[in-house]
């Protein structure tokens, strides 16, 4: 039997995609071309954002667990000309602490991507409904109607209802439904600036250097060499990356000098280093940063998610975020579509929400970019990005419009503010975080596992009973023993005292009503029906 969903790409993408889709009662497949998981750490910050996805899928402490550092013992970042000249006092600390730390029953988390990578695998491993293909080389795709067929080296077509490119910045999945230029951004022009880079693996014990820093990231400056310095999960294995000229290998001149990190790279690590310690070279690898959003995110059939659809540079902090942004967004619409409870428009409105969060994180990711380039020393990055960091807009503070979304008579701002975040119960908004009574239990707890009612009031409570009847779906809402102290938290955050909201599965509000309509229950039905495009 062909499965419903293929999900091609074994990234933390496409293994959350897999997860979530699973967890919402569907079987997949996915496939992945690499005989075995990466072991370069690449993207290391885990948002809050992303925490709140893993800790539906019961994963979050467990990267916590993995993670070397987090906002709740802050996260330091290091500047300075060599790790050797490092000092306390040219580290910069990024602390939870004030407002933020209610906005989240999470915290923002530095953990490699392999380490990442490999706590999805083992769950992915442990989930009976998920089979993962290594080995799997997919080259191209043709749509046949609602039906994708994918063709592999092997030669062996897979047919599939729905296929999920996953499949990184080069996607083949991509370039086979076209345009066959590659990614672009809303104008359809290429991608900005791109800065080119080269990234060595090392292992070396570099423990009395850092141990006054203990920073998370190391930016270094030293003779021509600039780059960052990352610590591994595993013990004396670090990264050091050089940026240089904007030119890749066969661009250059004969008469340009190659950059030091790919002709000696145990040299260019030394220098930086500023110290004469051994190292060991494990491994080098060129990579091309770029800030990039794909035409299209869906082409019948095929949904790009992740890197196949975005692609922005370390300094954002939001490369992987975004893909498992995608998977949230993307899993739980097919996963209601595939089981019967909701109409295939549904699936449409991914890339009516998703493309332009991207497209705003893009724009963002290419001013990073332009204050990194030719930031001599590393100056105005060391002032750039705490600011950065804490703009809470970036991780909390997107508006999704599109047909999943039932707009009220307040909508609010025409745009919200993505520098500063502001909690926000209006539809399209993530619903906000409030404890419940036992301190332990959140709101975004509620949606885990469908959609949630959050509504102060005590009645509400069997208005949702009487549309779950109706509707023959799960619907959370509050426990009915919800203190009086718990529900004036709930109605000040919300905004509402007598009404209530309807919080999709991704944690996104789809409906909200400021009183209680003439028949609470009926109202609650037909958002619901409206939201999953169900007939009738």
């Amino acid at each position: 039997m062909s499965p419903d969903v293929i999900v091609v790409g074994a990234g933390p993408t496409g293994l959350t995609t897999a997860l979530l889709l699973a967890h919402h009662g569907v079987a997949c497949t996915v496939l992945e071309r690499r005989p075995a998981p990466s072991r370069t750490p690449r993207a290391r910050a885990v948002t809050l954002r992303t925490m709140e996805v893993l800790r539906g899928l019961g994963l979050a402490e467990e990267v916590t667990a993995a993670a070397v550092a987090s906002e709740r013992t802050g996260l330091p970042f290091t500047f300075a000309r060599t790790l050797a000249e490092a000092a306390p006092a040219r580290t910069t600390t990024m602390f939870r602490r004030g407002t933020r730390a209610e906005q989240s029953p999470c915290t923002t988390v530095m953990c490699p991507q392999d380490v990442v990578e490999r706590i999805l695998l083992a769950r992915v491993a442990a989930t009976p409904s998920i089979r993962l293909r290594r080995g799997v080389d997919v080259r191209g795709v043709d749509v046949h109607g609602d039906e994708a067929l994918l063709h592999t080296a092997e030669g062996n077509p897979l047919p599939a209802r729905y296929v999920v490119g996953a499949d990184g910045a080069s996607s083949p999945l991509r370039r086979a439904c076209g345009p066959p230029t590659g990614p672009a951004d809303e104008s359809g022009a290429t991608a900005g600036p791109a800065v080119v880079n080269t990234l060595v693996l090392f292992e070396a014990d570099l423990t009395e250097l850092v141990a006054e820093c203990g920073s998370a990231i190391y930016f270094l400056d030293h003779e021509g060499v600039r780059g960052y310095l990352q610590p591994t999960a595993q013990p004396h294995r670090w990264t050091f990356n050089q940026l240089h000229e904007d030119r890749s290998p066969e661009d250059r001149s004969p008469g340009d000098r190659e950059p030091l990190a790919r002709t000696d790279p145990a040299a260019a690590v030394r220098g930086v280093l500023g110290a004469d310690i051994a190292v060991r070279v494990l491994e080098t690898t060129d990579w091309t940063m770029r800030s990039v959003v794909a035409p299209w995110f869906r082409h019948g059939p095929v949904l790009l998610a992740g890197d196949a659809a975005h692609v922005v540079s370390p300094f954002s902090g939001s490369g992987m975020n975004l893909g498992v942004q995608d998977a949230a967004n993307l899993a739980w619409k097919l996963a209601a579509v595939l089981r019967g409870h909701a109409g295939p428009r549904l699936v449409a409105s991914y890339e009516e929400e998703r493309r332009p969060v991207a497209l705003w994180n893009v724009e963002e990711d290419r001013r990073n970019v332009s204050t990194v380039r030719d930031d001599s020393g590393w100056r105005r990055w060391s002032v750039e990005l705490p600011r950065r960091r804490t703009k809470d807009g970036l991780l909390l503070g997107y508006r999704y419009r599109s047909r999943a979304v039932l707009p009220d008579d307040d909508p609010g701002p025409p745009e919200p503010d993505y520098a500063e975040y502001v909690p926000s119960a209006r539809p399209g908004d993530r619903a906000p975080h409030c404890w419940l009574d036992d301190h332990e239990t959140s709101t975004i707890d509620l949606h885990r596992d469908g959609f949630a009612l959050v509504g102060p009031d005590p009645s509400w409570a069997e208005h949702v009973a009487a549309a779950v009847a109706a509707l023959d779906l799960p619907v959370a809402a509050l426990p009915p023993t919800t203190g009086a102290t718990t529900r004036a938290r709930l109605a000040e955050v919300y905004d509402l005292s007598r009404g209530a909201v309807l919080v999709r599965p991704d944690g996104h509000v789809g409906w909200r009503c400021t009183d209680p309509p003439p028949n609470p229950a009926a109202a609650i039905a037909t958002a619901i029906r409206t939201i999953l495009d169900m007939a009738g």
